[in-house]
């Protein structure tokens, strides 16, 4: 088992949510690209 005593979880709370502001665009940019891909490829073939 891992030892967290001495890890103080408010800091790595505080750290997690001051990434968030920057991982959160990364994700949805991510998604909404996949998104459009698939969109893209679908019409190619319909066409």
């Amino acid at each position: 088992m891992i030892d967290l005593t001495g890890i103080d979880l408010t800091a790595v709370l505080d750290e997690v949510v001051g990434l968030l502001p920057t991982v959160l665009p990364v994700i949805i940019g991510f998604i909404a690209f996949r998104k459009g891909l698939s969109f893209v490829k679908r019409a190619l073939k319909g066409a």
